[in-house]
């Protein structure tokens, strides 16, 4: 490591005390300790792979066997390849032969095929003009079923329309009526109820009068706080009540 190493690089190499620079040494060891800790089993799996490896390797003697092993084998598979060209040859033009008759075979069979097909297909297209012209009869007797069927239909459900009208015509007509009687019935409710309420607020009144004009007569030799107060309580209750009846009757 050089001196350099120890101070910063922006500074003069020996700008700083030797405890400084010490310390700043002991930090670098310890980063290269963890360094060396980190591979260290790496290098122990390293040593453990080659010493497996290594034995199993092949030397140059065995090298050079089984490279004039692979020659001679290599040279009589060239002869062998040589041999099956050949016998392939024959088998391919032997085979070429036998397609060529096949396929001349089947050209004459499928003419043969295809010209049946085309008189079927003749016979199939003539069925099916004559089904398509049945056809087309029975859809114009049908539309014109369907035609009378759906005039018939709208007649009746304009007799239908016309019919459900006139019956709510009538309905209105009589809710309009029950409407009128109703209001009438309730017009003559509110009115007894307003008779009765004024009727009661009268009666009440009267009553409130007599009670105060009995209480007067009754506590005028005795005009303590004690009876001043009883008889405020008595006509509040009284007017109490009279309220609550009215509310009840509204």
């Amino acid at each position: 490591m050089t001196e350099s190493s120890v101070a910063p690089a922006n500074r003069r190499p020996y700008d700083l005390p030797m405890e400084d620079r010490v310390a700043r040494l002991e930090d670098d060891m310890q980063e290269v300790k963890s360094v060396l800790s980190r591979l260290e089993p790496m290098i122990v799996r390293i040593d453990a792979t080659l010493m497996a490896t290594l034995p199993n390797l092949a030397t140059k003697a065995e090298l050079a066997d089984l490279r004039s092993d692979v020659t001679r084998e290599i040279s009589g598979f060239r002869n062998e390849n040589i041999s099956l060209r050949a016998d392939v040859t024959t088998e391919i033009g032997s085979l070429r032969a036998d397609v060529t008759t096949e396929i001349g075979s089947l050209r004459a069979e499928v003419r043969t095929e295809i010209g049946s097909l085309r008189a079927e297909m003749t016979g199939l297209r003539a069925e099916m003009t004559t089904e398509s012209a049945g056809l087309r009869a029975e859809m114009t007797s049908l539309r014109a079923e369907m035609t009378t069927e759906i005039g018939s239909l709208r007649a009746d459900m304009a007799t239908e329309s016309t019919s459900l009208r006139a019956e709510m015509t009538g309905l209105r007509a009589d809710m309009t009526t029950e409407s009128t009687s109703l209001r009438a019935d309730m017009t003559g409710l509110r009115a007894d109820m307003t008779t009765e309420s004024t009727s009661l607020r009268a009666d009440m009144t009267k009553e409130i009068a007599t009670l105060r004009t009995e209480m007067i007569a009754r506590f005028a030799d005795v005009p303590t706080k004690t009876y001043l107060w009883g008889i405020l309580g008595v006509l509040i209750t009284a007017y109490g009540s009279g309220l609550a009846a009215l509310a009840i009757l509204k």
